[in-house]
């Protein structure tokens, strides 16, 4: 009777996950075509003059996008002047950002991981008068919003997303495979980084112009960098949340591999404890290891990065701020794919990433995991395999790990 059970309940969690991707694919599509209509019935003549910029993304997002607008001001100068849609969470950032005259705060239900909700603004967009839009992440209202008053858009819709195909996979019966091809690999996707550029019309040349500075960043780091590693331990939700005892044990495997290195353990307030733990797991410290969570600002840390030699950690939004920091990055995927969101760090990245059939995925939990927690793509991920990858890094090497993607 319990196996009966088993079997059932198992069945009834794979055809709930399928059918909620289905679901979710078919919502983004309907959205990308709205959007793609929208976008030709009120086309962008030229990105200048007043312009918004609508990401309710995440903070990683958010950085990305960091990108978009320091290519904006180079290319446009004085002539365009950029406010930016944004989620709470963003805010503290959006100030450093000196590409950015006007910040509204949007607290959407779609995107939103703030307790709070805010109300959309839009009487104070609507005083603005805007050129055009640029479309990177939003919701309904914000789309209403621009129908409304008739704002010229450009959007990310027109580029693929590797999520809306995954469900065939699914539908096939590829959810047990093992990692190597996947069924819908076929249809390619560009980096994020890359589909936001080309919405704000930066051209390929521009781009390259743009990843010569950070190299050059990247180099005046090496040169200042100190023995420090720091170590991202907190993830997005528990879909990401990676063994404590294979922090632990990569921390103390690049404790015994360099005499000199110290390890910086960082994340949230709330990971403070779990940080502790992760410590008191480590062999002998001997103080090498510092537990660091909610000892630094999220606006601050790209200059903390920069003095250190190495940042390990999930898809997160620290990722992000210390790959655009220039220091070398190995960065744990999944379920989100690392051809879209992987990390941009001068050629200086590393990413393991287990390709199984059902990666990437809408992240709203796994398919091979009904009671909850960490998908099967981040929990598979051995701590061998992220030492491997963080010593090839310190020692100036390529990467040889299989199963691992140096992008």
């Amino acid at each position: 009777m319990a196996l009966i059970k088993a079997v059932t309940g198992g069945a009834l969690h794979r055809y709930s996950f399928i059918s909620r991707s289905i679901a979710l694919s078919l919502g983004s599509y309907a959205q990308a075509l709205l959007l793609r209509a929208y976008e030709r019935l009120m086309p962008v003549a030229a990105v200048n003059g007043d312009l918004l910029i609508v990401q309710l993304g995440a903070i990683g997002d958010f950085v990305l996008t960091i990108h978009l607008i320091d290519a904006l001001r180079k290319k446009h100068g004085d002539s365009i002047r950029i406010s930016v849609l944004i989620d709470s969470i963003n805010s503290n950032l959006a100030r450093t950002c000196e590409g950015i005259e006007k910040t509204y705060v949007y607290d959407s239900e779609k995107y939103s991981r703030s307790q709070k909700r805010t109300a959309f603004p839009a009487r104070a967009l609507s005083g603005h008068g805007f050129n055009c839009a640029l479309w990177l992440r939003g919701d309904g209202r914000t789309f209403r919003w621009l129908v409304g008053n008739r704002v010229p858009l450009r959007s990310v819709a027109a580029f693929p997303n590797p999520m809306r195909s995954s469900w065939l996979s699914l539908m096939r019966g590829g959810l047990d495979g093992e990692t190597g091809p996947r069924i819908n690999k076929k249809v390619s996707c560009q980096h994020f980084v890359d589909s936001i550029m080309a919405v704000g019309g930066i051209k390929h040349h521009e781009k390259e112009r743009g990843a010569r500075e950070s190299e050059g960043a990247a180099r005046s780091v090496d040169e200042e960098a100190d023995e420090r590693i720091f170590i991202h331990i907190g993830s997005g939700g528990e879909l990401r949340r990676w063994p404590e005892e294979r922090f632990s044990e990569v921390s103390e495997r690049l404790l015994e591999l360099d005499g000199k290195l110290d390890i910086t353990l960082i994340g949230a307030k709330s990971d403070y404890e779990r940080a502790g733990r992760v410590m008191a797991r480590i062999k002998h410290p001997s103080g090498r290891v510092v537990n660091g969570c909610g000892a630094f600002e999220i606006a601050g840390l790209k200059a903390v990065f920069e003095k250190g030699s190495l940042f390990i950690g999930l898809d997160s939004g620290p990722m992000h701020i210390a790959a655009s920091a220039g220091i070398p990055v190995v960065a744990l995927m999944g379920p989100q794919s690392p051809e879209v969101f992987g990390p941009r760090s001068a050629g200086r990245e590393r990413v393991v990433y287990k390709a199984y059939p059902c990666s990437p995925c809408w992240q709203f939990g796994c398919v091979h995991n009904k009671g909850g927690g960490a998908g099967r793509c981040i929990s598979d991920i051995t701590a061998e395999e992220v030492f491997m990858e963080a010593k090839s890094l310190l020692k100036g090497g390529t990467s040889i790990e299989e199963g691992t993607a140096p992008l």
